[in-house]
């Protein structure tokens, strides 16, 4: 079908982006958001709904796109494993690029202390609520998200 589009398929369209990395990790997640229906595929108009969302959306409908990023079991809170895939993620997109190099370990420890800095209540989780509030409350996370309306 014309304008329908499956995780492999993204993945290598995804990986055009990043020709030194492993992409693969963070085009499973980002697929994952753009697949609305949780069908396996994302249309045209899914692609379109998501890229709005992300250029013209206000700021709290970033964060809820991106709360949805690292809900990586789609469980509506996020946990310290979240964190650590998402992360993990992202690093593998600087691929040999990256200085200092990175391993487990550090992801391990940027992870634990990211994962802090948000789970001020020391609940093990974060909600959605919970994200939010501390997004919007700090101005360097804000002026980033707010960065997304001319990057994408």
């Amino acid at each position: 079908l014309l304008g329908i589009v499956n995780e492999e398929t993204f993945k290598h369209i995804y990986g055009q982006f990043f020709p030194f990395a492993d992409t693969s990790s963070y085009a499973h997640l980002v697929f994952a958001t753009f697949d609305l229906r949780a069908s396996g595929c994302v249309t045209f108009e899914d692609f379109l709904l998501c890229l709005s969302t992300l250029c013209r959306g206000s700021i709290e409908d970033r964060l809820r796109w991106i709360f949805t990023l690292y809900d990586t079991k789609k469980s509506g809170k996020l946990t310290q494993e979240d964190f650590y895939v998402t992360i993990r993620a992202v690093y593998s997109l600087l691929g040999n690029v990256s200085s200092p190099r990175y391993d487990l370990d550090t992801i391990r420890e940027h992870t634990a202390f990211v994962f802090q800095r948000f789970d001020k209540l020391h609940h093990g989780y974060i909600t959605i609520q919970d994200f939010m509030s501390f997004c919007l409350s700090d101005q360097t996370i804000v002026q980033s998200i707010d960065g997304l309306r001319t990057t994408v």
